[in-house]
């Protein structure tokens, strides 16, 4: 599976490279957003099957059974299902997945390649006990957070 990043500040044209993407393979992709009202307005421009667009909190009830080429996360770090999504799709294993986001956060560097070094090797529990001693609650989230996420995938 071939994962491509698009991380850039608010307004910069995320959405419409996503669209571009959308409009090379509109049947076999599928473009995942944030609330209806995008849905309409991507749709409004770029056509296609509308079944091809969905908001992220739809994702895991009409994803079953689909094996789609392409997935389109459409502002991927404000998905509050960000770790099902991520998930799924590793389950369905599609050839391309494309993510346009802004940050919706910092992380701690030494945490994040931590998570990073780590991850492909180590499950989440193996890895919170390799974090050791300090551990806190709010390491935990972040752990997690970053665990469940395609930007601490190779």
């Amino acid at each position: 599976m071939r994962k491509v990043f698009l991380m850039q500040p608010r307004q910069s044209g995320k959405t419409t490279k996503a669209m571009y993407e959308f409009a090379k393979d509109p049947d076999n992709t599928i473009f995942v957003t944030h609330s209806y009202e995008m849905i309409k307005h991507i749709h409004n421009r770029v056509g296609g099957n509308i079944k091809n667009f969905i908001t992220f909190n739809q994702f895991i009830k009409k994803i079953i059974g689909r094996r789609p080429k392409n997935i389109i996360l459409d502002e991927y770090m404000f998905f509050k299902n960000r770790d099902e999504v991520y998930n799924q799709i590793q389950v369905i294993r599609p050839e391309n997945v494309y993510i346009f986001s802004t940050s919706d956060k910092l992380y701690d560097k030494k945490l994040f390649d931590f998570v990073k070094e780590n991850k492909r090797t180590t499950s989440y529990q193996n890895l919170l006990q390799k974090y050791g001693d300090k551990l806190t609650e709010y390491i935990e989230k972040q752990i997690y957070d970053l665990y469940y996420n395609f930007l601490t995938d190779d």
